[in-house]
C-alpha cells in the first residue's frame, strides 16, 4: 500500500480506492499529498482503481473483472483481500508459490470486525490453490481464540469478549 513507507521498495503498490473515495477525505490532504507525490514518478507498478490512473507513472488497471470472477463470493473488505484474490490471479497466469504477510495482524477493533474475515477467507482460498501462506513468527494472523488453538478443548479464551 503506498501510503506506508518501506524499508525497501516495493516490487508492486496497490491503490484500489477510487477517487471520490479519497476525495472524502479518507486520510488528511497533507498526508495523502504525501505519499502520492512520493511515489508517483516511481518506475514500481502501481493497481489502481480507474479513476487514479492518471495520477501515477507507472499506473496499471487493477484486473477487478478477473479478480471478481475467482469466486462465487464477492468478499472484499479491504486492499489486503484484494492483493490476496491478485496474487491467486496472477498464479494462474504463472505459479506463485508462497505470499508473505508482513505487519498484517488483523487485531485491531474494525480490522477485527470487519476486514479479518476477508482476508482469512482469501489466504484460505490460496492455501486451497497450492499457494503457501507465510506470516513472521509471532503474528496475530492465525492466532487462535482459544489458548489451545482449537476449539473443543478445555481451554482458556485467549480474548476477553
Amino acid at each position: 500500500m503506498p501510503w506506508v513507507e518501506y524499508p525497501r521498495e516495493p516490487d508492486l503498490y496497490f491503490d484500489l480506492h477510487s477517487q471520490e473515495c479519497w476525495s472524502k477525505d479518507m486520510m488528511p490532504a497533507v498526508e495523502r499529498d504525501e505519499w502520492q507525490e512520493r511515489i508517483k514518478g516511481s518506475d514500481v507498478p502501481i493497481y489502481c482503481h480507474p479513476t487514479r490512473l492518471y495520477l501515477f507513472k507507472n499506473a496499471k488497471p487493477f484486473p477487478y473483472d478477473g479478480v471478481h470472477a475467482l469466486s462465487p463470493h464477492r468478499f472484499f473488505e479491504n486492499t489486503i483481500a484484494y492483493q490476496l484474490a491478485f496474487a491467486l490471479f496472477s498464479h494462474r497466469q504463472e505459479p506463485v508459490g508462497e505470499v508473505a504477510l508482513y505487519g498484517v495482524n488483523m487485531m485491531g477493533k474494525r480490522e477485527y470486525l470487519w476486514e479479518r474475515a476477508s482476508v482469512m477467507y482469501w489466504a484460505g482460498v490460496l492455501h486451497g490453490n497450492g499457494i503457501n501462506i507465510t506470516v513472521p513468527e509471532g503474528s496475530a494472523f492465525f492466532m487462535s481464540y482459544w489458548i489451545a488453538g482449537r476449539y473443543g478443548e478445555t481451554s482458556e479464551k485467549r480474548f476477553q469478549v
